[in-house]
């Protein structure tokens, strides 16, 4: 999700002979050019999971607080407001290790550790606080409740 505009497709080029005034970075280094692209992709698909499950806390923080249940709002009730902060904190936490290797790559340093780290971290975390929210949901408005 989030990345259908993106278009991807291959290039193939066999026996092609590139004059060196074309040449595009440096010869016989496009692997690790190409590598180092994967890098910050890595980093970036991080950043838009988080995004779109702060969106989705958001939104979730802004229910809970309208909804009430019992003359109070359901945030004041620790079990819908706990899992959104823990969430909402576990995805800061994952945002800033993406900052911090988007800081390094600018640095000129190596980051491919971090960039990974990211990659792994940042859907993990998403799909952790979207399924709590939906769980959340389905308590609140009982097993009539279906996510789509």
């Amino acid at each position: 999700m989030g990345t259908v505009p993106i278009a991807r497709g291959s290039v193939v080029l066999d026996s092609v002979r590139v004059p060196a005034e074309n040449l595009v970075g440096v010869e016989n280094r496009g692997f690790y050019e190409v590598m180092n692209g994967f890098d910050l992709s890595r980093i970036l698909i991080a950043l838009q999971c988080i995004g779109a499950a702060l969106q989705s806390l958001d939104e979730t923080i802004a229910f809970v607080k309208v909804r009430h249940t019992l003359g109070h709002p359901l945030a004041k009730y620790q079990g819908a407001s706990f899992p959104i902060v823990e969430h909402y904190t576990k995805l800061q936490m994952v945002r800033w290790h993406c900052y911090r290797a988007l800081w390094l790559r600018d640095c000129g340093r190596p980051h491919t550790m971090e960039a990974a780290m990211a990659k792994w971290m940042g859907p993990k975390a998403a799909v952790a606080a979207q399924t709590q929210q939906m769980v959340i949901a389905r308590e609140l408005f009982g097993r009539a409740y279906k996510p789509c």
